[in-house]
């Protein structure tokens, strides 16, 4: 499948069961408000095409981080899709990793073997969980 198979525009989403979606990026999260207000708040950058680089303070009753990762292929001397490994931790790294497969699968149906290795790399290449889905899958 290709990226735009498989991905979509969350506000949509959001927008149908009623939850205000805002596409940016928390600077800071403040659970116990600060000298002024005493509600908590996460101070947010927006990435989107709308406001790219507006900030602004969002409080909340509930609060979900959901960071996403944040690769340092650098952590592991030659890690890296530009090196001696795949990844599947983004869209253009998931497809760069299946043509690698298909290839990897050619030559296996032409009789030559191939061993794979699924791992990860330093503990603070934040993108872990990738590689375990990818292993039991």
């Amino acid at each position: 499948m290709e990226p735009e198979d498989v991905t979509f525009e969350l506000e949509k989403v959001y927008k149908k069961i009623g939850v205000i979606f805002k596409q940016a990026k928390a600077i800071a999260i403040y659970p116990e408000g600060t000298q002024t207000t005493s509600k908590p708040f996460v101070l947010i950058e927006y990435t989107g095409r709308d406001f790219p680089g507006k900030k602004e303070n969002v409080e909340y009753d509930y609060l979900i981080n959901a960071t996403g990762p944040k690769l340092n292929f650098e952590a592991t001397p030659g890690l890296g899709p530009d090196k001696n490994s795949l990844s599947v931790c983004s869209a253009s790294h998931a497809k760069q990793a299946a043509q690698e497969l298909k290839k990897t699968i050619e030559n296996m149906k032409k009789g030559k073997n191939a061993v794979f290795l699924v791992g990860t790399g330093h503990g603070q290449a934040t993108c872990q969980g990738a590689a375990f889905e990818y292993a039991f899958i």
